[in-house]
């Protein structure tokens, strides 16, 4: 609107030059501002008073001569008026802002060119890969997209990036974490790595993600309690043999049935509990096997050494 104006009182001016009724030595700045009262008109300027001491001449003369001056073929203007001592009051006529609305059409309306093609690289948001997203990041999203687009708007030819940093220590620390919370999700006993990530959000995003996928996983919920039952019953094994190797003699049943119960068959067992889910009664198998005595009583499985029961296995099945 004020550029188009400025353009109608600029070629005035230079008319008034070269018809000798301003003696102009070059064009003023021209300034519009917004009369208070719309009764003024659309936009008002002093140009007239500006020129006064430069003319030696009446604000309000020199107001009348630029206005004898102005040329508006295309119609834009619906009135003209001098008020007060020099003030020129603007009126735009439908014509004008028909025209106006033509311009705001266009692709490039409104658009600078103060990029004029410069390569400019904008990264925003780039969360951090082993932590929950939250506020922030999404402020961080909308902030880094209304810059690339405004510098987009301004010439500029912008690159948006999104930096995925999905890769050494702190990932790999992740992995290790997540994975002893799917462990524990599923009824397991597992402990975070010591430097791993203690934040409840793993374990709210593991138990999601057992929910999700029961069903294709099947029994996964079931398997991994008979997993921590089953290392338990491996574990008091274990600890027996330990026992029984201290106090074995030539009288018990050797040092060597006594090591490979250690080593094989119990070593076996938590192998066989952790990967494969056993049942107590294929753990009390794989003891007999061995040549540990092994009986059911009233439906209990009792271990016996040197003639003693030294060990009570439950029998039933988690």
């Amino acid at each position: 609107m004020k550029r188009r104006l400025e353009g109608l009182l600029q070629h005035a001016l230079n008319r008034a030059k070269k018809g000798g009724a301003l003696k102009l030595e070059s064009l003023p700045p021209l300034f519009f501002e917004v009369p208070r009262d719309a009764g003024f008109g659309d936009l008002a300027s002093t140009v007239a008073l500006g020129l006064a001491r430069a003319e030696r001449r009446p604000p309000r003369a020199i107001a009348e001569t630029i206005v004898a001056h102005i040329e508006d073929s295309d119609g834009l203007l619906a009135d003209v008026e001098i008020a007060g001592p020099g003030y020129l009051n603007f009126r735009f006529s439908p014509r004008f802002w028909q025209t106006c609305l033509q311009d705001v059409e266009r692709a490039d309306y409104g658009r600078p060119s103060l990029g004029a093609g410069q390569r400019v690289l904008v990264e925003f948001i780039s969360a951090n890969p082993t932590g929950p997203l939250h506020v922030g990041t999404g402020r961080g999203a909308v902030v880094g997209d209304v810059v690339a687009r405004l510098l987009a708007a301004a010439g500029y030819v912008v690159t948006r990036e999104y930096y995925v940093n999905d890769a050494g220590k702190q990932v790999a620390t992740l992995a290790r974490s997540a994975y002893a919370r799917l462990l524990q999700a599923c009824g397991a006993p597992a402990e975070l790595p010591e430097d791993g990530y203690p934040g409840e959000y793993l374990a709210d995003m593991m138990a999601l993600h057992i929910g999700e996928h029961a069903q294709q996983h099947g029994r996964v919920v079931a398997e991994g309690r008979r997993v921590a039952h089953h290392q338990l019953v491996a574990e008091d094994a274990h600890a027996l043999a330990d026992g029984a190797a201290a106090e074995a003699s030539e009288q018990a049943i050797g040092r060597r049935a006594l090591q490979a119960a250690r080593d094989h068959v119990v070593g076996e067992a938590v192998h066989r509990a952790r990967v494969q889910v056993v049942g107590a009664h294929e753990l009390l198998d794989a003891l007999a096997v061995a040549g540990v005595a092994v009986a059911e009583i009233g439906g209990d499985a009792l271990l016996e050494l040197e003639g003693e029961l030294v060990l009570v296995l439950p029998a039933e099945e988690v």
